[in-house]
C-alpha cells in the first residue's frame, strides 16, 4: 500500500468538510477507500526520520474467535476521534475515547502513568489496528476484529479497539 502525506490530501465530502468536492455523490468513495488512504503503517517514519512508532509495542489482534466490530460503529468512532485534531486524548493511567453502538475505543498507559497523544494521532493508531486486524470470510465480506496499537508516534498510549457490548444470558 502506497502511504500518502496527510498535508496534501484532500478527502472529499468526508474530512473536508465544507471544502468543494470535484466528485458528484455517486461517485464519492466508499469508507473503506477513504481509510486506506489514511492508514499509518507501522513502519512509517516521522518528519525526523525516526520510527513514528515506538518499538516497545507491536499491533495485537484479537483471536479470530472474537466478536467482529460493526465497521459504520468503527468508522463513526474513527471520524469523531480523527476531528478532535490536535486536541489531547488522554489515560491517566487510562482513559475512553469514543463509544459508538457496539465499539468502544479506549486507551491505556503502557508503563501504567499518564499520558497523552493528540487525538489524531490516536485515530491513526486505530486506522492501523483495523487495516492489520481485518480478514475476508467466505463471501468475501470485510472483518474487523479489537486490537491495540500504541497511538502515532507515542509508543506509551496504547490504543484499544474492542466489542462494548456484553452478552446477558438468560437465567435459568
Amino acid at each position: 500500500m502506497k502511504l500518502l502525506s496527510l498535508a496534501f490530501l484532500v478527502l472529499p465530502g468526508v474530512l473536508s468538510r465544507g471544502l468543494p468536492s470535484p466528485l458528484s455523490n455517486n461517485q464519492q468513495p466508499s469508507p473503506i477507500g477513504i481509510a486506506d488512504k489514511v492508514i499509518v503503517s507501522a513502519a512509517a517514519k516521522a518528519p525526523n526520520g525516526e520510527d513514528a512508532q515506538s518499538s516497545n509495542y507491536d499491533i495485537q489482534c484479537n483471536s479470530n474467535n472474537a466478536t467482529p466490530l460493526n465497521w459504520d460503529d468503527l468508522w463513526s468512532c474513527w471520524n469523531e476521534i480523527y476531528n478532535r485534531g490536535d486536541a489531547l486524548c488522554a489515560a491517566n493511567p487510562s482513559g475512553r475515547f469514543c463509544e459508538k453502538g457496539a465499539v468502544k475505543i479506549s486507551g491505556t498507559s503502557y508503563f501504567g502513568k499518564n499520558t497523552a497523544s493528540t487525538c489524531r494521532a490516536v485515530a491513526n493508531g486505530l486506522s492501523a489496528i483495523w487495516e492489520k486486524c481485518r480478514y475476508t470470510d467466505q463471501i468475501g465480506r470485510a472483518i474487523y476484529l479489537g486490537g491495540s496499537n500504541a497511538a502515532y508516534g507515542n509508543g506509551e498510549l496504547i490504543v484499544h479497539a474492542q466489542n462494548n457490548w456484553v452478552a446477558v444470558l438468560p437465567s435459568l
